[in-house]
């Protein structure tokens, strides 16, 4: 369970979660097994934006989400090269937060996107 504790909702930069015990999913295992994900620029601005992928090198089936706040998928893409990614976010999103998505088998790494 995530809970917020202010008025204003939840604020997150990243989240992860492992654990074998998580009862409400059931088949999925998080962990980031040592695999990092750095998006920017974050504040976005421009229409570029960059993920830089550590620890995913030989990884297969390496994919990226773009998730708006009502949890539609916006953008999903199936990395060939699992190191470095960019979108051209032109047409693509609007101002607003998103959710930037990195799953690779059992690893799944999560972080905040704010597009001004």
């Amino acid at each position: 369970m995530l809970t917020a504790i202010g008025s204003s909702g939840g604020n997150y930069d990243e989240l992860t979660i492992s654990g074998n015990g998580i009862s409400s999913i059931e088949n999925v295992k998080f962990g980031t097994d040592g695999k990092t994900v750095r998006i920017y620029p974050n504040p976005l601005r421009s229409n570029k934006l960059s993920i830089d992928l550590v620890g995913f090198e030989n990884s297969e089936n390496v994919q990226v989400k773009i998730i708006n706040l009502i949890g539609q998928t916006v953008f999903h893409e199936k990395l060939n090269n699992p190191t470095h990614f960019d979108i051209n976010t032109l047409n693509l999103l609007s101002k607003s937060v998103y959710t930037v998505s990195v799953q690779s088998g059992s690893t799944i790494i999560l972080n905040k996107l704010i597009l001004n």
